[in-house]
């Protein structure tokens, strides 16, 4: 287990033209005080794998994650004074499970099944990472061809779910929020090949 508390991480949006591009002005509006230093959530990640069946030749392994977003945001002056709210906010603080069993079939293959789920950071939802949570289910196995080489190949399921991402304008001389996407449940998938040789 071990905790990561952050990061300080300094940012000018007013040399960045995709930036401004993002606010919705020209390249060459200069906004006013843009220089912030912004400092990364912590988080709290659980590994763990130990031998489950000496005779089966099973392998159980539980990977956790929880990070504190409640706690994060990106609000520059000079850009939340244009656009009457944060760059980045979220809602809730996420946590992620992922579950695996691994087995050893021959002395040269093995497989495992993974199960995940991860809580998401609630609404509104970014334009840029349009889902909450997401559960998902993964098949993988390697096989030694040779002492030196091996293939490893794995395909993954996702599912992902929606929700309202919206922004908070000035509308009559009042602040309400105003939808700018809406999002369905979806499904993914992730396939992968990896090919090793060992000197």
């Amino acid at each position: 287990m071990y905790l990561d508390l952050g990061r300080e991480t300094p940012q000018d949006f007013n040399s960045s033209d995709l930036a401004k591009a993002i606010v919705g002005v020209p390249s060459d509006y200069t906004l006013g005080d843009t220089n912030l230093s912004f400092k990364t959530p912590q988080s709290v990640n659980f590994d763990f794998q130990t031998g489950l069946s000496e005779k089966y030749q099973l392998l159980g392994m539980i990977n956790a994650r929880w990070v504190e977003w409640t706690k994060f945001n990106i609000a520059p002056q000079g850009i939340t004074d244009v656009v009457k709210e944060p760059l980045a906010e979220y809602g809730d603080d996420a946590y992620s499970v992922e579950v695996a069993l691994g087995k050893q079939f021959t002395p040269k293959f093995a497989g495992e099944i993974r199960a995940g789920y991860d809580s998401g950071t609630g609404e509104p939802l970014s334009l840029l990472g349009p889902y909450d949570s997401v559960k998902s289910l993964a098949l993988g196995g390697s096989y030694d061809v040779t002492d030196q080489f091996k293939v490893s190949a794995g395909a993954q399921y996702m599912w992902f779910e929606g929700g309202t991402a919206y922004s908070k304008l000035p509308v009559e001389k009042t602040l309400s929020e105003r939808t700018m996407a809406k999002f369905d449940d979806g499904t993914g998938y992730a396939l992968g090949v990896k090919l090793g040789y060992h000197f």
